[in-house]
């Protein structure tokens, strides 16, 4: 998957499929005066006006908000971080998440093995703990599932790469904010850690 943010202006008429895409997909953008309407050939049919930002992923199109959209602060971090709003959750359940890493690399290795997810914990005055910091709740061959019970947020990111560098890349899975937390603090920490 190749998720692209494509502004107005950057937007041509006609057949369209953004630079370091691959596959077949594609969208068609019509002009109707001040606006383009644009045409995903999978799902999606989207009116752009001047300002307006388009997303597209493998043919699929659609409207990418503005960040003053947003009343809450927290979802104005995530829209303006270009991050999906449907990672937010305001829970006050324990956060699970898997860590992992691959075994077979050599002794000594600078390559990162680290296969599952981490998370980052905002416990109020920007306080920022490491993934081992959860609870172990179950122990595996090549990990341990753990568990946050505390926090006021919490960031779980997931390896989405196996490439064999030293850092593999990560995508933020979900956010969860404690519904007693202030949201202007959290908004200001998450601004700093995504």
């Amino acid at each position: 998957m190749a998720k692209r943010y494509i502004s107005f202006k950057e937007i041509p008429l006609g057949n369209f499929k953004p630079q370091g895409t691959m596959g077949s997909h594609h969208c068609t953008i019509i002009s109707q005066g001040e606006v383009k309407v644009v045409i995903g050939s999978v799902t999606g049919r989207v009116t752009l006006k001047l300002g307006d930002t388009l997303g597209y992923d493998c043919g699929n199109v659609w409207l990418v908000p503005q960040p003053d959209s947003y009343k809450d602060p927290i979802r104005r971090v995530l829209a303006q971080k270009k991050i999906s709003q449907k990672v937010l959750q305001y829970s006050t359940k324990p956060v699970r998440f898997l860590e992992s890493w691959q075994t077979d690399f050599p002794r000594g290795s600078s390559a990162d093995s680290f296969t599952g997810e981490e998370v980052e914990i905002f416990k109020g005055s920007d306080v920022l703990e490491e993934c081992n910091t959860g609870k172990r709740i179950e122990e595996f061959n090549d990990g341990f599932l753990r568990e946050v019970t505390g926090g006021e947020a919490i960031i779980v990111k997931k390896v989405v790469g196996r490439e064999t560098t030293t850092h593999r890349p990560r995508r933020i899975v979900s956010v969860v904010v404690r519904p007693s937390a202030n949201k202007a603090d959290v908004a200001k920490w998450l601004l700093s850690h995504i």
